[in-house]
């Protein structure tokens, strides 16, 4: 046993195998007490022999304290003591603690994490360790899939997505920057590299700089100073690099050794750059100040306003001052998204009296969302009771086929859409293009779209019920005549299992069981009213004789795109 134990240390991927299949989130606690007793008044020799051969963590954990020394020096040898049980105590650190435990260790000292971690933000932290590899993560997945069943689960599932997303962000811009470092056209190696040295991953962004370092400050003046860069990234973008460059062209930051600083060839480290960074700004803000409503000339200024050159802050002044900026961004005509991220930008302002100014536009902005969410709270509560209003009146009786009743079953299926496509549409009203800022648009949509699922949460019963009477009255006997064996109902059933695998891939569910049995009522009523959407628009193209369905206006987006599971 120990020979086997010390093949899987040395190989993660079978030893994370053999904690899968043996160890993970397992408890049999039927019954438990009653073996440990029972275990407890046999010799040492029977409980030196449960040591050596079993490996339930409970009995191992017992006898590690066993008064024998020879029962506990087998308990010790003992592979789940050997792979987990030693390191348990880890578990009741606090967050950060463990968060940097695992920033630091390798895969056999945080294997534990993996197992047994229950805080979603530590259990990213350790998929998000170098040690655990893509494999490993996809082996994970699998056999969640598998044997997964409940909601806990789901929510690790999309957490180790998000994690191999992110694995995979870093081996792409790892092989762009390798692509890019090769261009023969310095002008066009520098313009591809510079972008690097604002990802969030300090890896890329070293990888970049080392990269970078290899060409004389002449060639990378002439490529930052070039108006060819803004071809490649926005306004916004280049005054970011710039801020980059100066940093990480000045020194850099190494956990194991002092700064150092990085010397391009042919020019001492600070001055000349500082020089080229602050002449090129004043030049991006002379060119934003001829159009604000562009959003990316308008986040070059509120940035503008961060910077410590008093020569770029005093020029963005002359073009809009401080004051001037916060009336601008909590009037109620301006976007709120574009104005929350100008407060972020401008939270990062070296004067003290500013910052503490921005703290009541931060909740005038939270109060004008918090209203737009209780309109459309309201407004759902609205419509899915005249939903259900209809549906009584409507579906609940014989099956009619005239022009009043197919008018109000467009209308009880416009609403539905309109329901469905609530939280997209609430978004999209800000006038905030997703273009401007993706990760702060998903954010803001996943805000939008959680309240919308608490809403329609609430009415998962009626939900259902009308989902049955809608099937049962209407779709089964228009579409099969009645008979349930009939080709047709089995091609409609088929279609109805169909959508439910659809929904689940567009939601990022990937539990066995059926959305009729989920615990999770939000989740689950959403399912529904689409399949109600679904089945009103089968009912009239029945009625209508049309041949094709009414067109649904469901994107991915409109439904709940796996949010950030802390």
């Amino acid at each position: 046993m120990i020979n086997t134990f010390s093949m899987l240390y040395h190989n993660p991927a079978k030893l994370l195998e053999y904690v899968l299949e043996n160890y993970y989130r397992k408890s049999d606690a039927a019954g438990q007490e009653a073996r440990i007793m029972q275990l407890l008044k046999q010799t040492s020799e029977v409980r030196w022999h449960v040591a050596r051969i079993y490996h339930d963590p409970q009995l191992i954990e017992i006898l590690i304290d066993d008064p024998s020394p020879m029962v506990r020096k087998a308990a010790m040898d003992n592979p789940y003591w050997l792979i987990l049980g030693q390191f348990k105590p880890l578990l009741s650190l606090p967050e950060a603690e463990k968060i940097q435990y695992i920033g630091r260790e390798g895969f056999s000292s945080i294997l534990v994490f993996l197992v047994y971690e229950t805080n979603l933000k530590v259990l990213k932290s350790a998929f998000l360790n170098p040690t655990v590899s893509i494999a490993m993560l996809e082996m994970m997945r699998r056999y969640l899939i598998r044997r997964g069943t409940k909601s806990v689960d789901n929510d690790i599932l999309r957490l180790i997505q998000q994690s191999i997303k992110l694995k995979q962000h870093y081996l792409r811009q790892i092989s762009a920057i390798n692509r890019a470092k090769d261009n023969q056209d310095v002008a066009h190696c520098i313009a591809n590299l510079t972008p690097f040295l604002l990802d969030e991953d300090m890896v890329i962004v070293q990888t970049a700089v080392s990269h970078l370092e290899r060409f004389p400050y002449s060639e990378i003046a002439a490529a930052l100073i070039s108006p060819r860069l803004l071809q490649f990234i926005s306004a916004h973008q280049l005054w970011c690099v710039l801020d980059a460059v100066r940093r990480h062209f000045c020194y850099v930051k190494d956990d194991f050794k002092p700064e150092r600083l990085v010397e391009m060839n042919g020019f001492p480290p600070v001055d000349p750059l500082k020089t080229l960074v602050q002449t090129r700004k004043l030049e991006l803000l002379e060119l934003c100040q001829s159009d604000l409503n562009n959003p990316h000339y308008f986040f070059t200024v509120v940035q503008a306003h961060t910077d410590e050159d008093k020569q770029v802050r005093k020029m963005v002044t002359d073009i809009i001052n401080v004051d001037e900026l916060i009336s601008l961004i909590t009037d109620n005509a301006f976007p709120v998204l574009r104005a929350m991220k100008s407060l972020n930008i401008l939270s990062q302002h070296p004067f003290p009296s500013i910052r503490k100014r921005l703290e009541s536009a931060t909740v005038q902005l939270a109060l004008r969302s918090q209203k737009r969410l209780e309109e459309m709270e309201t407004t759902i509560n609205a419509c899915l009771d005249i939903v259900f209003d209809f549906g009584k009146v409507v579906l609940s009786g014989k099956i009619q086929n005239d022009v009043n009743t197919l008018k109000e079953l467009n209308y009880i299926y416009e609403l539905l859409v309109m329901i469905v496509n609530f939280p997209g549409e609430t978004v999209k009203n800000e006038n905030f293009a997703k273009a401007e800022d993706p990760e702060l648009y998903k954010e803001q949509h996943d805000k939008v779209h959680s309240l919308w699922k608490a809403t329609i949460g609430q009415y998962l019963g009626r939900l259902k019920e009308l989902e049955e009477v809608i099937r049962d009255k209407w779709v089964v006997p228009l579409i099969t005549g009645g008979r349930h064996r009939s080709r047709e109902y089995q091609d409609f059933s088929r279609t109805v299992r169909q959508l439910e695998w659809d929904y689940k891939k567009a939601v990022g569910c990937e539990l066995a069981i059926a959305c009729r049995k989920c615990q999770n009522r939000a989740c689950a009523s959403e399912r529904f009213l689409v399949q109600i959407e679904y089945l009103i628009g089968e009912i009239i193209e029945k009625l209508s004789g049309k041949s094709e369905h009414p067109q649904t206006i469901i994107a991915n987006e409109n439904l709940s795109a796996a949010p950030e599971p802390y």
